[in-house]
């Protein structure tokens, strides 16, 4: 099937040549964007992390500020400093519970929160002495240690999530270079294809002016391609026949 016009077949054979390099760039693109949006979603979630976890070390370090003064002054009206700090506090362990999926760090998370509310259940108990509350607000010590291993999770998260993104950039790298190299031997086939179909009429053109040239009328003139090439092979045509005519005419004259 040819195009109606020979401008026609060029501009279908650019079309048909480009679509895969279209192609290849759009699926290239798509897997950049893929790969930024990732990388910047991972790395956005892994630094609000590693900033919850320190802010949990620090509101860990003002509850217990707070609880020891109540247990040293053995005043209870500071349990309103400490309520306030660990309003801050259990949002926060609710913030970074939302950040991360390892399992380790949320149970380990789980893990101070459950301890904490038992340190404030003995702070809110009137009934409990100063020496009774020792115990449980020396468990401070082993929430501290816990942040601090939360914090060193939340770094080796970076770390991961970094090293995620450069075995992706890898792939997404030997898979345009795959593509690539796929593409090339696609391309010679069009290009090949598509030439040989644009020269195909250019050629019975050019080997029918010759005949016509050289005197050899016996052929006659076809021409396959688009309507305007195929217009241009019937005018040579009727040259021809006109031209056996006039040769016809002539031996009859002579004879």
């Amino acid at each position: 099937y040819y195009p109606s016009s020979f401008l026609k077949l060029l501009l279908a054979g650019f079309m048909l040549v480009a679509f895969p390099l279209v192609l290849a760039l759009v699926t290239s693109a798509i897997a950049v964007d893929s790969l930024a949006s990732r990388s910047q979603s991972a790395v956005y979630q892994a630094v609000q992390a590693t900033q919850s976890s320190r802010r949990l070390g620090e509101l860990l370090t003002a509850m217990e500020r707070s609880a020891r003064q109540i247990v040293i002054l053995n005043d209870r009206s500071l349990l309103d400093t400490y309520k306030i700090s660990r309003k801050q506090f259990q949002e926060t362990a609710a913030g970074l519970a939302n950040l991360t999926t390892d399992q380790m760090q949320l149970a380990e998370l789980d893990a101070i929160v459950a301890t904490e509310d038992q340190i404030f259940a003995a702070l809110s108990n009137p009934e409990l002495t100063t020496a009774a509350l020792r115990a449980p607000v020396g468990r401070f010590v082993e929430l501290s240690d816990s942040a601090q291993s939360i914090m060193a999770k939340s770094g080796q998260l970076i770390d991961r999530e970094v090293e995620s993104m450069r075995a992706a950039a890898v792939d997404i790298r030997r898979i345009m270079l795959w593509q690539g190299l796929a593409l090339v031997p696609v391309l010679i086939f069009l290009v090949v294809g598509f030439a040989m179909l644009v020269a195909r009429p250019i050629r019975q053109i050019y080997a029918a002016i010759h005949d016509l040239g050289e005197g050899r009328f016996n052929t006659p003139v076809v021409v396959n391609g688009p309507a305007d090439l195929q217009y241009l092979g019937e005018r040579l045509e009727w040259m021809r026949r006109q031209l056996i005519d006039g040769e016809q005419q002539k031996n009859r004259f002579l004879q």
